[in-house]
């Protein structure tokens, strides 16, 4: 690039904005495109269909991005967008599942201890999501419900190394298990 008296040029170059501006409207109109195409398509389809339409665009996204900015020369220069949809259910049970299995891991190579849990416990975890905080929200719930309690039995020698703790659901919680060391 090069300075000039009133700017910058900045030849070949690609500006990237990241907004939270429409967080709530674009997972509102996401998850009814969503249910739309499960109803027309069915579950089994494997056809990608873009969620967000021209329409959506022209009557929720740039109204709110005139407001926001206020001046058409900026938006003017935006020439695309791309949205960050909510993840789906399927999606939610395979970052739960990579977070287990990243825990399990860590247990197994830091301390011998075998973690397993029943599909149930999955299930549970997934309940967490916040839209607002994406997949974090789903870190720290496993973090909450599962590593903080297996690092307090730890330090109260409850568990240690060599054990095999299994992770079941009973009465709408997260229990812990020691099963017996074979």
């Amino acid at each position: 690039y090069q300075r000039r008296v009133h700017g910058v040029e900045c030849m070949d170059a690609i500006f990237v904005m990241t907004s939270n501006l429409l967080q709530k409207e674009i997972a509102d109109e996401a998850i009814k495109a969503r249910q739309k195409m499960m109803t027309e398509m069915g579950t089994d389809s494997t056809e990608v269909v873009e969620p967000i339409g021209p329409e959506f665009k022209e009557k929720v996204v740039f109204p709110i991005l005139r407001q926001n900015f206020k001046r058409d020369e900026f938006i003017g220069r935006i020439n695309e967008i791309l949205f960050f949809l909510p993840f789906t259910e399927e999606q939610l049970l395979g970052l739960v599942r990579k977070e287990l299995v990243k825990w399990q891991e860590n247990a197994q190579r830091r301390h011998n201890i075998t973690l397993s849990w029943d599909p149930e416990v999955e299930t549970l975890l997934v309940k967490a999501y916040n839209i607002r905080y994406g997949a974090r929200s789903l870190q720290h719930e496993v973090e909450r419900k599962i590593v903080s309690r297996l690092a307090k039995a730890h330090e109260l020698d409850q568990i240690g190394k060599g054990s095999n703790i299994k992770l079941s659901v009973a009465d709408g919680e997260i229990k812990l298990y020691k099963q017996a060391q074979q």
